[in-house]
């Protein structure tokens, strides 16, 4: 085998290795069971807006344990995977002006939220103490177990310090 070919087979296998190990934790296999939401409490609901159209119904629900929950269900007919896709980006960078768009969950979050969505659509992040698992339409399409602030850094978008929606400043 030639050098250059070994090379390239050996960082390939890296990330697989270190997700093996447990050092890192993602995935996106829709297998996972789903996680329910169903004993978490409504903390809040509303509507995120901007430029003066209606994107999703938000609600937001927390557990006894302080997790969270986020339930959107999406109102326009249509939105593409490349709009969605930037959007999310957008709002990734803009609750975490520091995020390292290289981190390997972070690029799995956005790879696996660029997805088209119809209306009524429900996109669902549910946290479990140092996991986050997200649903589209009940199905798993992500899950990962935080390794460096990714969950948190996922969740500033909605309820960090600039969070997208102002409803959710007064939780």
């Amino acid at each position: 085998m030639k050098p250059r070919t070994l090379l390239t087979l050996a960082l390939a296998a890296m990330p697989l290795g270190a997700m093996a190990e447990g050092s890192i934790t993602a995935s996106s296999d829709a297998s996972q069971s789903k996680w329910s939401h169903h004993s978490y409490q409504t903390v809040a609901k509303g509507t995120r807006t901007t430029w003066f159209v209606d994107y999703y119904d938000l609600e937001h629900k927390r557990d006894q344990q302080g997790n969270h929950a986020l339930i959107m269900t999406f109102l326009p007919e249509k939105l593409t995977k490349k709009k969605v896709r930037t959007a999310f980006i957008e709002a990734l960078g803009k609750a975490n002006p520091s995020l390292d768009t290289n981190d390997l969950i972070i690029r799995g979050l956005i790879e696996n939220l660029s997805i088209a969505l119809s209306q009524d659509d429900t996109v669902t992040i549910v946290e479990r103490n140092n996991k986050i698992q997200i649903q589209h339409n009940e199905k798993v399409i992500y899950q990962f177990a935080d390794a460096g602030g990714q969950k948190q850094a996922l969740l500033n978008i909605w309820l960090g310090e600039k969070p997208v929606d102002d409803f959710l400043v007064q939780v």
